[in-house]
């Protein structure tokens, strides 16, 4: 909830759920608690669970969902909880099942540049444990410190490096659910060509934990860079960067990141050279060999100095800050805070950050707007004083607006965090917006896997 919500409604005092669950999670020895009315940590969305279950092992979840399936009840799958705020609120949440307790490598194979890691592991518990290996898995999402890996890949959430290494869909290359009647199935394996038909990897690849839970993944790893650095270019307009962008994406230069921010965001970025208002910021990151990243760092530089007289390289201890402002930016779990996800084609991620920035100016917010630029993803933060009715409504005003903009661009819009009460009720906000004509496949493999709905009903695309 955010500070000072007023119009947010009651929370669903779901406190039991069908009659039969705690029986059925006694019959097959789990340790469950009851959760208390007043006890807030697990609520999704204003949804209130009923019961709570952490599994000591595959089995014991497994043990879990199929007790859940067989009573009739409906099953929360949560992580660290940093992406509780995706979609809509659940129809039902009489179990939340947490994987924290699954947290551990199951195999690591450092010459062949594969790791298998139990679904609830913090992500930068992997990462420091890759990185006594010197390597790294190329996915940097918001919140690493607290978020799961089963999570971060239930979301497909990814970050500035997906410019160079990919996302989720591109590293992910063996999983290991349960199903929705507790049945455990795997998929791919431990090994980068494994692949023969179907890649039911990417199934699971941004589900939301509707058609599985999550419990074993297996990555591609790359090796650490040996040096990496950044240039900042602070441009007097969207125009500008854009020209600059273009030059830089049709070169043979092979940035890791490049990044566009608004003035807002800029803001929060240490080392950022001034940005006007109506202004903003590139960086450009580069990675590898020493001497190649700071030739591909000058060459950017002449990209970007006859539109740009700010342009500063940034090197060493201070890119660890760098790093975490951008990574940071667009964490969709603090409270109060509304955020905006746009896809559009890359070539206009410049145009989309300016319209975001703009169209929430003209609702009356303070916008942070940043842009995966090379890749076409661009977010936008909102966080006012209160959430008040007014500013509910200009919130749905602007989404319908950036929906609109992004529909001519061949794009969509996820609204990945707001507050409770912006989904409620019949008028409430779309979070998904529409999926076109792969619905009618999302909703056939959701009644096949899942007939029961027990597994996050209600929260994907049309309330699957």
């Amino acid at each position: 909830m955010t500070q000072a919500d007023e119009s947010a409604p009651e929370v669903d005092e779901q406190t039991a759920g069908p009659a039969d669950l705690e029986g059925a999670l006694k019959a097959a020895d789990l340790e469950w608690r009851a959760l208390a009315p007043d006890d807030d940590a697990f609520l999704v969305d204003g949804v209130r669970p009923g019961h709570l279950c952490i599994p000591g092992s595959v089995d014991e979840l497994s043990a879990a969902v199929r007790a859940a399936s067989g009573a009739g009840a409906s099953v929360v799958p949560r992580g660290g909880g940093t992406r509780m705020t995706l979609g809509f609120p659940p129809s039902s949440a009489d179990l939340v099942v947490q994987t924290e307790r699954l947290n551990e490598i199951v195999e690591y194979e450092p010459a062949d540049l594969t790791v298998t890691v139990q679904a609830g592991m913090k992500m930068a518990d992997l990462q420091a444990r890759l990185r006594a290996e010197g390597q790294m898995l190329a996915l940097d999402p918001a919140a690493a410190d607290r978020a799961t890996i089963g999570g971060l890949i239930a979301a497909n959430a990814s970050g500035p490096l997906r410019l160079l290494y990919g996302t989720a869909r591109d590293l992910v290359i063996g999983t290991r659910v349960v199903n929705a009647d507790g049945v455990i199935s795997k998929a791919g394996g431990r090994v980068v060509k494994n692949v023969a038909g179907y890649d039911l990897n990417k199934l699971y690849v941004g589900s939301l934990g509707t058609v599985g839970v999550i419990v074993e993944l297996s990555f591609k790893l790359h090796p650490l860079p040996q040096a990496q650095g950044m240039l900042l270019a602070a441009f007097a307009s969207a125009t500008d960067a854009a020209e600059a962008i273009g030059k830089l994406m049709r070169s043979p230069l092979g940035p890791a990141a490049v990044e566009l921010l608004d003035a807002g965001a800029a803001s929060a970025l240490p080392g950022s050279p001034p940005v006007d208002e109506n202004g903003v910021l590139l960086v450009v990151a580069a990675t590898g060999f020493e001497k190649a990243v700071q030739r591909q760092l000058n060459d950017v530089g002449d990209l970007c100095v006859s539109a740009s007289e700010r342009a500063t390289v940034r090197e060493g201890d201070v890119l660890d800050g760098l790093w975490t402002a951008l990574r940071e930016l667009p964490d969709p779990s603090p409270p109060g805070i509304a955020l905006l996800k746009l896809a559009v084609p890359p070539a206009r991620s410049a145009v989309a950050t300016t319209t975001a920035r703009d169209a929430a100016r003209d609702a009356g917010f303070t916008p942070s707007t940043q842009a995966h630029a090379g890749s076409g993803v661009v977010y936008l933060k909102l966080q006012p004083d209160a959430w008040n009715p007014d500013a509910i409504a200009s919130l749905t005003t602007l989404v319908a607006r950036l929906r609109a903009f992004v529909r001519g661009e061949g794009g969509s819009l996820v609204l990945e965090a707001c507050p409770v009460a912006a989904k409620h009720g019949d008028s409430g906000i779309d979070p998904w917006g529409d999926v076109g004509s792969g619905f009618p496949v999302m909703r056939a493999l959701k009644e096949n896997l899942d007939p029961k709905r027990t597994l996050n009903p209600g929260r994907f695309v049309s309330r699957l």
